[in-house]
């Protein structure tokens, strides 16, 4: 094993302290943050709070805004029959979006690394909760995948399949929850089953 030397560790050292990095959405250096972290800006605070959300009443006596640490939104309300305004998603709702968001990342990026043309990509999701408890679970889940282009539609039925049973946290999330979610997959208006 080759002895490691102070010259080489000071290289590294200065290679790593000089290397552009991105941080609250500008190019920066790990020398650069290591200064503001001396200036009191505590790092890790900061990279966790990136799963803060604040929820404000914005409109009715249920419909909020919710904002998360970088300034995006999304309204959350209740149906009109129930008291709301009906001006944002319902709050289970939001569970199913988060479902797609997840899922839909998983499977653009495994399919554009495969080298695969997405020209449209498109998702839906489906489901129904428990009828008669409180809480009501989502029961059943069903995901559709809705490809476009010079796409094999073997690799974006595995990729979609990855996702789903693998590599999806709000999947994952759901499945510990009892929830049975299933996933079809149509590229270039063919459904595909492997």
């Amino acid at each position: 094993m080759p002895q490691r030397t102070n010259a080489g560790i000071k290289t590294i050292h200065s290679q790593f302290l000089s290397r552009p990095i991105r941080f609250a959405g500008q190019k920066s250096s790990a020398a650069n943050l290591i200064g503001l972290a001396g200036k009191g800006l505590n790092l890790i605070s900061y990279l966790y709070s990136m799963a803060l959300i604040t929820a404000t009443n914005t409109h009715g006596d249920y419909g909020l805004t919710l904002t998360d640490a970088t300034g995006n939104t999304m309204m959350i309300d209740i149906p009109v029959d129930q008291g709301g305004t009906a001006k944002g998603m319902r709050p289970t709702q939001t569970v199913l979006a988060a479902l797609i968001g997840c899922s839909s990342v998983d499977v653009v990026s495994i399919l554009k690394k495969q080298k695969q043309q997405i020209t449209s990509f498109k998702m839906e999701v489906d489901g129904n909760r428990e009828e008669g408890k409180e809480p009501s679970l989502w029961e059943n889940v069903q995901l559709t995948f809705i490809l476009e282009g010079t796409v094999d539609a073997g690799k974006a039925w595995r990729a979609a399949e990855l996702s789903v049973e693998k590599y999806c946290s709000v999947a994952a999330t759901l499945r510990k929850s009892g929830t049975n979610i299933r996933f079809k997959v149509i590229v270039n208006n063919e459904e595909y089953q492997p």
